[in-house]
């Protein structure tokens, strides 16, 4: 005869499944994806058993960042000389399902870090960070100047989160043609033909 224990633990007995699922970029566009599921089996007698339903649903983390020059700075010009300031705003937009904490921008370029809104996004808030670069005489040598970025935060439980990197470019003062437009005048004798322009 079977103990009460022993057939209370075939009852209980549990097995864990296992299976994959990979994201489409549909789903990956969004803040988060929820999967729903049910186990299904026979009784003894042959009747169909079915669990309640389960989801588990995934949060990602998402930063988005959008570099430009800040054209309504006072630094801002149609084209830059060296140790002209560059002045760039960078827009930050939490993209993901979950807040993210400690933004900063990484911009290797700037001369100081730069300021920001606020430093802890909600989903689907945004924050603008502004910076300055001051051009140096090699960099106002070539005919444009280009710097990248991207921002970081972290989310709540503290896991580094990146966002894209962004790139703006300026032009310098390089990147200009000048025109000098003269008036010649021929003058024709026997001896020589002479050219002056004035």
């Amino acid at each position: 005869t079977q103990s009460r224990s022993s057939a209370a633990s075939d009852v209980y007995k549990r097995q864990v499944f296992k299976g994959v699922h990979t994201l489409t970029e549909e789903e990956a566009s969004q803040p988060e994806f929820t999967n729903t599921a049910h186990a299904e089996g026979d009784d003894p007698k042959g009747n169909r058993v079915k669990t309640p339903e389960d989801s588990e649903t995934i949060h990602f983390n998402k930063l988005n960042l959008v570099k430009d020059v800040d054209t309504s700075s006072e630094f801002a010009k149609d084209t830059y000389a060296a140790g002209d300031k560059v002045p760039y705003v960078f827009t930050v937009t939490n993209n993901g399902g979950v807040n993210i904490k400690n933004v900063t921008i990484a911009d290797d370029k700037i001369d100081e870090p730069a300021t920001g809104e606020k430093t802890e996004l909600a989903p689907g808030e945004s924050a603008k960070f502004y910076g300055f670069h001051t051009l140096t005489e090699e960099e106002a040598a070539q005919p444009e100047f280009t710097n990248i970025a991207h921002a970081n935060g972290e989310d709540p439980n503290g896991t580094p989160v990146k966002s894209n990197e962004d790139t703006e470019t300026v032009p310098t003062g390089m990147n200009k043609l000048t025109l000098v437009k003269d008036i010649c005048l021929l003058y024709t004798s026997d001896a020589a033909d002479d050219l002056l322009c004035v």
